[in-house]
């Protein structure tokens, strides 16, 4: 009750309690707390400040809820997101690396690596380059596109076993002979279904992962730069809505075009695609083990002629029937294994083994460049170009249709009001304890007076 009392009672009231055994005390204190007076006066005047300041600033939120300028505080931070997804596809280090970065291993843990149908994963985390960097945006999407490049590109074809050739001979609809290059057409194209199907699945659940983490950081920029909206939560979550369904979509329709490239390099085999000129016949005949009569029947007819008109005529014409005749035995053993029974040879196997590998790999490596080709154009590109219109066109049309259910104005209002009075009783407490203060201080000087007086 300081405050109530004149300068000549608060004299007397402590010219009485100056006669008490608390004297000491009483003095001791009042010291300690005038040598903290030119500290306490100073955080009292920041806090009233501070409380001034936030008040004054919920004033004008609440004033700038009115519809035209939510649409245009609603375009602003949209513009400024979009800008801040293309700068981390692109390339930046605004945002920490150590908070928002993924090491290989992180992105195998979180999203999972690229595995063949054993189970076992296609590449080493630490043989990829920049494996063991914190990555995101761009950066972390080219290094998941190189690992999926790394691990396919160097598959070899599995071994196939003399089951699955005997399987995969059947019977012709016009003879019951085997027809070996169909059958390896068969076996290639199962195994590459079986192989590469999975890998086009992880690659776009990976990839969605990367870009997925775009959106958080994004909103880290823009709180960073002070351009995020705050206190419009369900505005918010509506933008990352928005993102996040346009990935899905993105995704789905890239592995679509995809499988529609496994299946059209799978349903019918082009072997122009696979063996584009004789040179890759050769390369397949020669992981052959065949008789040395038979790989090198052409050279040894040349050597004939060459030997025959050196004068050994009689000698080397019996040599070339004896390679003639070995020829002969192999292909009719070929014919008689391919005709009329189901015996598979050791010369047939190796044959439809050659062919399944070459057919293998010539899917394989359409398969590998079609993909990164797919994903860079119509999931990457997308995000770049596209989902900035459609963004847009989205928030305006809700805007058209409900501003203040977009922007949720009633709950923001609502929160708004009751800050303005936390912040006014704030204000109001901090005025008082600056007035208690100063009366305080008051006191403690018409003390030191009295006494002073009194001595």
């Amino acid at each position: 009750v300081v405050h109530e009392l004149s300068g000549k009672e608060i004299s007397s009231k402590l010219g009485q309690a100056a006669s008490s055994p608390l004297l000491y005390q009483f003095a001791f204190l009042q010291r300690r707390y005038l040598d903290n007076v030119p500290a306490i006066v100073p955080l009292l005047e920041r806090e009233h400040r501070i409380a001034e300041s936030r008040l004054n600033a919920s004033k004008e939120e609440l004033d700038q809820l009115a519809t035209d300028r939510l649409k245009d505080k609603g375009r602003m931070f949209r513009e400024s997101f979009l800008n801040k997804l293309s700068l981390l596809l692109r390339g930046t280090v605004a945002a920490p690396s150590d908070r928002f970065g993924e090491t290989l291993v992180d992105e195998h843990l979180k999203a999972g690596a690229f595995t063949g149908i054993d189970g076992k994963a296609l590449v080493v985390p630490h043989v990829l380059p920049n494996s063991g960097m914190r990555l995101y945006g761009g950066a972390q999407f080219h290094r998941a596109m190189a690992e999926f490049r790394a691990g396919v590109g160097q598959m070899a074809c599995p071994e196939v076993s003399r089951e699955e050739i005997v399987n995969a001979c059947g019977v012709d609809d016009i003879h019951d002979g085997v027809n070996y290059v169909r059958t390896a057409c068969v076996i290639a194209v199962s195994k590459s279904k079986d192989i590469f199907e999975p890998l086009i699945h992880q690659l776009g659940y990976r990839l969605a992962h990367v870009l997925r983490r775009i959106l958080p950081i994004s909103m880290y920029l823009l709180q960073k730069d002070g351009q995020c909206l705050s206190g419009h939560d369900l505005f918010l979550r509506r933008v990352g809505t928005n993102f996040h369904k346009f990935i899905e979509e993105a995704e789905a329709g890239c592995k679509h075009r995809c499988l529609e490239d496994l299946t059209s390099t799978t349903r019918f085999v082009t072997w122009s695609l696979h063996t584009k000129s004789t040179k890759a016949l050769k390369a397949i005949m020669s992981k052959l083990q065949l008789p040395d009569t038979v790989r090198l029947g052409s050279n040894g007819t040349s050597n004939n002629q060459q030997h025959c008109s050196n004068g050994k005529g009689g000698q080397q014409q019996n040599g070339q029937v004896d390679a003639g005749n070995a020829t002969a035995g192999v292909m009719i053993d070929l014919l008689e294994c391919t005709l009329w029974q189901r015996q598979l040879g050791m010369l047939s196997e190796e044959t439809v083994g050659a062919l399944v590998a070459q057919v293998f790999e010539g899917i394989r490596d359409f398969i590998v460049q079609s993909v990164e080709l797919k994903y860079n154009c119509f999931f990457l590109m997308p995000v770049i170009d596209t989902f900035p219109q459609r963004l847009r066109e989205q928030l305006e049309e809700a805007w058209q249709n409900d501003v203040e259910g977009v922007f949720d104005v009633k709950a923001v209002r609502t929160a708004l009001e009751a800050r303005l009075k936390n912040l006014e009783a704030e204000k109001k407490q901090v005025r008082s304890r600056t007035t208690c203060s100063a009366l305080s201080m008051r006191a403690c000087l018409l003390l030191r007076q009295s006494r002073q007086q009194r001595g």
